[in-house]
């Protein structure tokens, strides 16, 4: 099929097809939620840390059902691809991790400036373009803030990456999504989220009451991760920092000035990388 004339400057794109029954009425009422979503989506473009959407249009798919096609940017992979290698003796420098927080804070503070809170800020969806830039994706729970509604409460999310008081059905907002960005960088460092050998109800359950865990090797990583991880993490989300004070904060994790493309190198060539060493910014994990 012919992609509509706006599309045809974009050399790599990516698209996702969505199959909805046909109704007499139309497109079946789930586009409803997906409307909302892009919508969202759409108002948060425009940032180098939110991926693109370029384009949605509808278009037959049979005589049953129709097909909503989302066009968006091209990119990589995501980063829990990138922390699936950890299992195989392989994680990332500080510098690599300050350079994905330093990004996706980035993102987050351009959602939340929008009035924005993603809601499922997580690996599966920060995704790592070929110049290695983090990028925020997936605005299925994302909601607006506004005056009237300047907090949320409902209970949305991903289990290991909510913040207490989402779990706990509390009056919630940006400071949510600041909390999940710091269980990714825990997920950086451990290789998974915390208490993920638990069954999820159980591992949110501890987490509201008492907090992360602590990390198994805190001696490895430099005081400037550590504190990150303590400030994201606070129990009270007043006490986190904006998403623009941990976008400063997270450029300060050792030296990120060349972690970008290192990254970059780092997520292209898993393939080969399992039991190799590709590059010497690349850890081993300690056995045991």
């Amino acid at each position: 099929m012919d992609l509509p004339a706006s599309l045809k400057s974009h050399k790599h794109l990516a698209v996702k097809v969505i199959r909805l029954p046909r109704q007499d009425e139309g497109v079946a009422p789930r586009f409803k939620g997906l409307d909302k979503e892009l919508k969202l989506w759409k108002g948060a473009c425009g940032n180098a840390n939110v991926v693109s959407l370029y384009d949605v249009f509808l278009s037959p798919l049979g005589e049953r059902h129709e097909g909503v096609w989302i066009v968006q940017e091209l990119m990589s992979m995501a980063l829990a691809d990138v922390i699936a290698l950890h299992a195989s003796g392989l994680t990332l420098s500080e510098a690599q991790m300050g350079r994905v927080m330093a990004d996706a804070a980035a993102g987050l503070e351009h959602l939340h400036a929008q009035g924005i809170v993603h809601r499922d800020c997580r690996s599966d969806n920060i995704l790592l373009s070929a110049e290695g830039i983090s990028k925020l994706a997936d605005f299925t729970h994302a909601a607006e803030l506004t005056s009237d509604t300047a907090k949320r409460s409902s209970v949305v999310g991903t289990a290991y990456w909510m913040a207490p008081e989402v779990v706990k059905a509390e009056p919630y907002d940006a400071k949510a999504d600041v909390w999940s960005l710091g269980v990714v960088l825990y997920e950086m460092v451990e290789g998974d989220p915390p208490r993920v050998d638990f069954p999820a109800l159980r591992a949110i359950t501890l987490t509201a009451k008492h907090g992360l865990p602590p990390l198994s090797t805190p001696e490895r990583w430099s005081m400037a991760l550590k504190q990150c991880l303590a400030w994201c993490t606070e129990m009270e989300a007043e006490k986190r920092p904006s998403a623009d004070m941990l976008a400063s904060v997270s450029r300060k994790m050792n030296n990120p000035l060349y972690s970008r493309s290192l990254l970059t190198r780092y997520a292209t060539e898993r393939a080969g990388s399992v039991g190799m060493q590709p590059f010497g910014h690349v850890h081993p994990i300690a056995a045991g």
